[in-house]
Parts: structure tokens; sequence; C-alpha cells
């Protein structure tokens, strides 16, 4: 397997994880749950969504 193909497979599942261990952290902090259906489903409405306006791919952000 070519890193290539490897970078193919990691980056997306990143991608997903990041938002979703982020929006985790904070629920329980505040004492919430996440549905992790929602969060992939408004990533994707996002992504879509965005890709009509040429804009960047969106993901969530450990800089907060």
């Amino acid at each position: 397997m070519s890193q290539t193909a490897a970078g193919i497979i990691i980056i997306p599942i990143v991608a997903y994880l990041e938002p979703r261990s982020i929006a985790t952290g904070f629920a329980k902090a505040n004492g919430y749950m996440v549905d992790g259906n929602q969060e992939f489903i408004a990533i994707g409405a996002a992504n879509l969504a965005n890709s009509f306006c040429q804009g960047y791919p969106i993901t969530g952000s450990f800089s907060r």
C-alpha cells in the first residue's frame, strides 16, 4: 500500500473523529450527550453546502 493510498484512508477518518471528540469534550463538561450520527450528518451537510460557495472543507478545530 503506497503512502498516498494510506492518506486517502486515514485523512477522512481523522476529519470525522476530530469534531466528534471536541463535541464530546464540550458535552461532558456541560452535562449533555452527543449523537455521532447527527455530527456526521451536520458535517456532511455543511461540506455539501460549502461546495456551492467554493469554500474550504469543514472539520473541527482543537485550537479552542
